[in-house]
């Protein structure tokens, strides 16, 4: 079961600088669990909806507090650590062989294969 508090407390950004989140607890109703249940095509027994609401406005809370930080400060990254991807220069590796596989082929026409027909 997820067990967070209401309020999450102080958050830490990067550039050191706290922020208190000021966040109103979130409480969802067994209806709104129920309707959620139901988008995402769950089955949830009624013995269970109370609990589910209690850990959704859990985790509505986190967000909430989530959104109250200034990340003005804070640059947009693609990946939390800083990798470089192993690839390698685009450079041509082969002669163009064109020619040659058209030379074999059945039917070509002006640098095209021609294939037969198969919708009308």
């Amino acid at each position: 079961m997820l067990a967070l508090p209401p309020s999450i407390g102080t958050l830490r950004v990067s550039d050191s600088r706290h922020v208190k989140p000021k966040v109103k607890p979130v409480s969802l109703s067994a209806d709104q669990v129920r309707n959620v249940a139901r988008l995402a095509r769950l089955g949830l027994p009624e013995d269970q909806i109370a609990e589910y609401a209690g850990e959704l406005s859990n985790i509505v809370d986190v967000f909430a507090a989530l959104e109250r930080v200034n990340t003005e400060a804070v640059e947009p990254m693609a990946h939390p650590l800083d990798l470089t991807a192993r690839l390698r220069a685009d450079e041509p590796q082969a002669d163009n062989q064109r020619d040659a596989f058209q030379a074999i082929a059945p039917a070509t026409r002006d640098g095209v294969y021609l294939v037969p027909k198969v919708i009308e």
